[in-house]
């Protein structure tokens, strides 16, 4: 079987992890790796044994021998390599948060629908067991019309501080949470209210926000995201998600 091409654009703290998970997967080769900053790129590619580095990504989707790209830049750099990628013709892997605005999302969308390459965002919650397993029960109507969902992913602050340099923690984590519950509803949202705050004031986003949802089913949604439960707390995340139904 021949082995998947892969090329990483991105080579942050995220960026690295998708690298090294890639190398597990027996089908997938790491061709290259990309990023700005060279002693990173240096380090990486040395690290994983990775054969081609670009710090250019144009220089990168030029390269015949990659199939398919991850995007694992900031997600106010999503929208242009996506969409260059795309037009490139490689297939698309692309981290959460799809991207900064829903003007941006649409974009991709529109570039995706051009090509007949694969396009997916990283909403990896699909592939947990428990909300896979949660999904299953739904599909086989073990619990009738869904009624109420509310999700909680709240972080300790000593995990956050580097988090909050670059998205809130609604919009950070929050993603996974409405993705799975559109999932499991197959509804949209008609309504949304949120309040978010910053108990912070040094770090340049909210770290604290929750959200409330009205979908077109009638489902009632609530999302919670506390990126600063103190330092005391004997765990590192709270996450999970109630779902009540009918039955």
């Amino acid at each position: 079987m021949d082995k998947i091409r892969c090329g990483v654009i991105g080579l942050g703290w995220f960026g690295e992890h998708h690298v090294d998970a890639l190398q597990q997967i027996p089908c997938v080769e790491v061709t290259a790796v990309c990023t700005r900053r060279e002693h990173r790129l240096k380090e990486v590619a040395g690290k994983y044994n990775v054969p081609k580095s670009y710090t250019n990504y144009h220089d990168m989707l030029g390269d015949k021998d990659i199939d398919v790209v991850t995007i694992v830049t900031h997600v106010k750099d999503h929208l242009k390599p996506t969409v260059d990628a795309l037009r490139a013709g490689k297939h698309v892997f692309l981290e959460k948060p799809m991207a900064d605005s829903g003007e941006e999302c649409d974009q991709i969308i529109a570039e995706e629908k051009k090509t007949d390459k694969c396009f997916m965002v990283g909403h990896i919650c699909r592939f947990d067991t428990v909300y896979a397993l949660a999904k299953e029960e739904i599909e086989a109507g073990n619990l009738g019309k869904i009624i109420s969902m509310h999700a909680k992913r709240n972080l300790a602050k000593w995990v956050t501080e580097t988090h909050l340099q670059k998205v809130s923690a609604l919009f950070g984590d929050g993603v996974h949470d409405l993705d799975l519950m559109f999932w499991y509803t197959g509804a949209k949202p008609k309504s949304v209210y949120a309040q978010s705050m910053n108990t912070r004031p040094h770090l340049p986003f909210d770290d604290v926000g929750w959200a409330m949802f009205r979908f077109d089913d009638e489902t009632i949604a609530v999302i919670e995201d506390v990126w600063c439960l103190p330092d005391s707390e004997p765990f590192a995340i709270d996450a999970r998600m109630e779902i009540i139904g009918t039955e």
